[in-house]
Parts: C-alpha cells; sequence; structure tokens
C-alpha cells in the first residue's frame, strides 16, 4: 500500500478540520495511508464528533475560542501548544468499531520517541495511579529507569478495551486505555472515525499547558 507524510504549516480551525476529512476520504477512494503532522494558527477549542456546541457552556475559559467540529469522537480539546497528528488509512470493508492496532502502533512510536527524550511516558491503563485534574510540567520530567521502559511498551489493559473513567468535557481531563501520560498528567489521547474500509486518527501531542 503506497503511503504519504508531510508537515503542515499552521492553518485555522476551519481549514485544519476541513482537510483532514479530505484525508479519509482520499484514503478510501485511492486505498493508501497519509499521514500529516500540523499546528494552529490560533488557539481553537475542538469538540468530538458527538458533542453538542451547547455543550461548550460548561468550560468558561474556551468561551472566547473559534470552536470546530472534529470529524472523529472523543472530548473537546484546546489546541494551543501542541503538535497535531491525523492518520487516515485503509482498514478493510471486514473491520467493526475501533482500529485498536492502529492506536498502538502510533502510541507505542510515540511512547519510544518521548522517552528517548527523557520523559517518564507510558500508556495508561487503569491500575495507574493519575488523576485527571493533572497538567505535565514538561520540564521537570524524570528520566526513566530501565523497568519503566520496559513496562511503558507493555499494554496494561486489553487491547479490545477502551475505559472512559468520566464524561468530562476536555479529553485530556479524561483517561481511556492506550493514552500517553508524563508524570501523572495525559498528554496524548487520540480517536477514530470511519468511512467505509478506511479510518481516520486524530491525535493531540500537548508540548505544554495552555
Amino acid at each position: 500500500m503506497d503511503g504519504y507524510a508531510w508537515v503542515d504549516p499552521a492553518r485555522d480551525g476551519e481549514s485544519n478540520m476541513a482537510i483532514d476529512r479530505l484525508l479519509l476520504e482520499a484514503a478510501e477512494r485511492e486505498q493508501c495511508g497519509l499521514m500529516r503532522l500540523y499546528r494552529w494558527s490560533e488557539p481553537t477549542l475542538s469538540l468530538g464528533h458527538f458533542q453538542a456546541t451547547v455543550d461548550r457552556q460548561v468550560h468558561p475559559p474556551s468561551a472566547q475560542l473559534p470552536a470546530v467540529l472534529r470529524a472523529s469522537g472523543g472530548g473537546a480539546i484546546v489546541h494551543h501548544h501542541e503538535w497535531t497528528y491525523a492518520i487516515a488509512m485503509p482498514v478493510g470493508n471486514h473491520k467493526v468499531g475501533a482500529a485498536t492496532h492502529l492506536y498502538d502502533l502510533v502510541h507505542d512510536a510515540l511512547v519510544a520517541g518521548l522517552r528517548s527524550w527523557g520523559w517518564d511516558a507510558r500508556k495508561w491503563a487503569p491500575d495507574c495511579a493519575t488523576t485527571p485534574s493533572a497538567v505535565a510540567d514538561v520540564s521537570s520530567l524524570p528520566s526513566p529507569t530501565a523497568t519503566d521502559r520496559a513496562a511503558a511498551l507493555q499494554p496494561g489493559c486489553s487491547q479490545t478495551t477502551t475505559q472512559r473513567h468520566d464524561a468530562a468535557f476536555l479529553c485530556f481531563q479524561r483517561r481511556s486505555c492506550g493514552d500517553i501520560v508524563c508524570a501523572g498528567a495525559k498528554v496524548v489521547g487520540s480517536a477514530q472515525r470511519r468511512l467505509g474500509g478506511s479510518v481516520l486518527q486524530h491525535g493531540s501531542i500537548l508540548c505544554s499547558k495552555s
């Protein structure tokens, strides 16, 4: 299968979401893999596909930000100091539900990359000692030990199970199996959307607190 990847310049929210929807359509039509890494030209609130616009009223700090609707699900995200990735690829019409293998491939690679830079990154599991309100201070994260490196690359829960421990409005105040945490704070979360036999996976990689 052919594949293409590129880094895009920062764009406004509507443009970013429109391009990602086109990626999913192109992956289904051309049967190829596409990956786009990008940033946002201004702080923007994105709502998960199944969230209503009125839901944003529960988060006053983002009330003045422009808002867009993502193609993928999950909770709302304030896109500010972060990198966002979008991967669109065919997974086969016989598949149903989430393409968990794609979550695992991407998040395992991100964990390995973060740990190579000295971040204490690992995939979240229900027995992890994390709190939904935690926010990472990336400047003071401890260096990983050899034991931590081995544990971080092992999924801590069933590959086919996703648990949402609360219905918090913001994605980064939720915890699902496979999310990436550093020093007790969620720093990477991803969500998917299907079109026929193809899937679009969105993910946000936090660089610092907004």
